[in-house]
Formats: C-alpha cells, sequence, structure tokens
C-alpha cells in the first residue's frame, strides 16, 4: 500500500492536465477546421492524449528522484561527518523502482503508437517521427543531468509543453503543422514559462538554504526581475490570445475578460512576495483558461461549418 502511494505521489496526477491541455487544444483546432477530418473519440486522437499524459508520468517520476537528490546533495556532504541521528533519512522510491515504471511508460507509449500506426493506416514517417521524439524525451527523462545554463530547463519545459507537444499532435493526426496550430502554440509557451518563473521564485528561498543558488533561475534573476519577466510573459500570452480570438473568429476572449481579474490577482501576490500558493493559482488559471478555449473553438466550429 504504502509503495503504491509512493507512485502515485510520484507522477503528480494532479498535474497531468498540463499535458492533456495542449493536446485537446490541438484537436480542438484541427476538429474546428474544414481542411482536416478528425474527432476527438478517434483512436489517434485518443492514443494522443494518453501518450502526452503517459509522457509527462514518466518526466514526474524521473524528476521527483533527480530534483529531491540533486538539491540535497550539498546538505548530505555538510554532514557527512556528524552522528548518524542527523543525517537526513530518505524515503523515495529506489532506483530501480523508477526505471522498471519508466520502462512500462515507455513501451507502453509505443504500443499506442503501433495502435494508432496500424489502425488509422499512418504512414511509416510519421509515426517514426513521433516514436524518435518520446525515445528523445525518455532519454532525457532517464539521464537526470541538469542543462548547463540556468533557465534552459525551464525553456525547454515552456517549449515541450506548448510547441512541440502541439505540433507533434498534429503531425500525428493529419500530418502536416497547420498554421492555426503553430500560432496557438507560442501562447501556451508564454503562459508555461511565466508558471515556472513563479514556481522558481517560490521555491527559491528553500533553494538558497540547501546551497543550490545557481541551480534557480528566479535567484540568478533576483526578485524584481522575475517579477517583470513573469508579469511580461503571463500579460503577452493573453494579448496573444485575444489576437488569435479575433483573427480566427473564437469566443475564447470571454475566458479572457472573465479571468483578467485573476491574473491581476495572482501579479500582486507576486509583487507583495506572497509566494506560496503562486504555481498553484497560475496553474489553476492555465486549467480555466485551457479548458474554456477548447470550448470555445468548439462552439465556433459547431455554428461556422
Amino acid at each position: 500500500m504504502q509503495y503504491a502511494k509512493s507512485v502515485i505521489s510520484a507522477i503528480q496526477p494532479r498535474t497531468l492536465f498540463a499535458s492533456a491541455l495542449p493536446v485537446l487544444l490541438t484537436i480542438a483546432l484541427l476538429w474546428e477546421s474544414p481542411a482536416y477530418s478528425v474527432s476527438f473519440v478517434d483512436v489517434d486522437a485518443l492514443s494522443a492524449v494518453a501518450i502526452a499524459v503517459l509522457v509527462q508520468m514518466l518526466a514526474n517520476l524521473n524528476a521527483v528522484y533527480g530534483n529531491f537528490h540533486r538539491v540535497f546533495q550539498p546538505l548530505k556532504i555538510r554532514k557527512a561527518n556528524t552522528d548518524p541521528e542527523n543525517k537526513i533519512v530518505i524515503n523515495l522510491l529506489s532506483q530501480t523502482s523508477v526505471t522498471r515504471w519508466s520502462g512500462l511508460y515507455y513501451v507502453l507509449v509505443l504500443v499506442l503508437l503501433a495502435v494508432s500506426h496500424f489502425v488509422k493506416h499512418k504512414e511509416n514517417h510519421v509515426t517514426g517521427a513521433i516514436s524518435m521524439l518520446v525515445s528523445v524525451a525518455f532519454y532525457y527523462c532517464r539521464s537526470g543531468r541538469s542543462l548547463p545554463i540556468v533557465g534552459l530547463e525551464e525553456m525547454l519545459f515552456a517549449a515541450t509543453t506548448g510547441p512541440i507537444t502541439m505540433l507533434a499532435t498534429a503531425y500525428l493526426l493529419v500530418g502536416e503543422l497547420p498554421w492555426r496550430v503553430i500560432f496557438y502554440s507560442f501562447p501556451v509557451a508564454n503562459f508555461v514559462m511565466a508558471f515556472t518563473i513563479a514556481k522558481s521564485a517560490k521555491d527559491a528561498p528553500f533553494a538558497r538554504r540547501m546551497g543550490a543558488t545557481t541551480k534557480s533561475l528566479a535567484l540568478r534573476l533576483d526578485f524584481q526581475l522575475s517579477y517583470q519577466f513573469f508579469l511580461l510573459l503571463a500579460a503577452l500570452s493573453y494579448v496573444m490570445l485575444f489576437l488569435l480570438g479575433m483573427l480566427m473568429g473564437h469566443l475564447g476572449n470571454f475566458v479572457l475578460l472573465a479571468t483578467i481579474t485573476n491574473l491581476k490577482d495572482i501579479s500582486e501576490d507576486f509583487r507583495n512576495e506572497q509566494l506560496d500558493e503562486l504555481p498553484a493559482k497560475m496553474a489553476k488559471l492555465g486549467g480555466t483558461l485551457g479548458f474554456g478555449l477548447i470550448v470555445s473553438i468548439m462552439i465556433c466550429g459547431f455554428f461556422l461549418y
């Protein structure tokens, strides 16, 4: 029972909407377009959602282990010669367990790709490209290596959640990279980058105490610059979504107007250094925005086509 709880805690099920929403948004954009025949209940569409969730579970599982040991490494070195009573007891999944679960998720992803390939008669280069992308993600997650420049991991996370996930989904479903998906991927990436800055700011005091200041984006930027970048990226994502909604005839503007006060409150919390609930509030806002945009795009597609 305790082992099952450890696995569930490691994969962080409450965060899995972050990978599902960009895929669902891509499916909605393709479904709304008369140029493509895409359905939410198609085998390849359901496979795309499941693959995105499994890849995030793989990333979460490996990040929990790697980040814990990376953060506590200076503390363990400092306490190496002290009494055993003062040492930190690490109660996490073993590396063997992490490896086995990671392998299982990777195999499940490949199985889903194979099912989609044969059921929907996908071209070999499409399935091959997505398989290669998933394999690169698997290797990166399993390597546990930190990128050499502070901020690159946050940028990679934003790019993966936005452009990479959405374009890979479109390529798997229709074998193309539609402009509407490309355009919508940028505000998603901006919002996710704003979220990572907020999370880094929230974790900054802990990183400073643990001697990991060189790994913290917020500490390297300092608080004022972190706040300015956060505000710029969050506002830019709203502006881009507003313009895209106007240009493409989507009703997402109502969602933006309804949540603009939430963004203002979050920005005020950041400015006043009330950071404890900041990532959770940003995640909730992102979920609301994503769900609202998907619904509004589907409503527009239903009435216009």
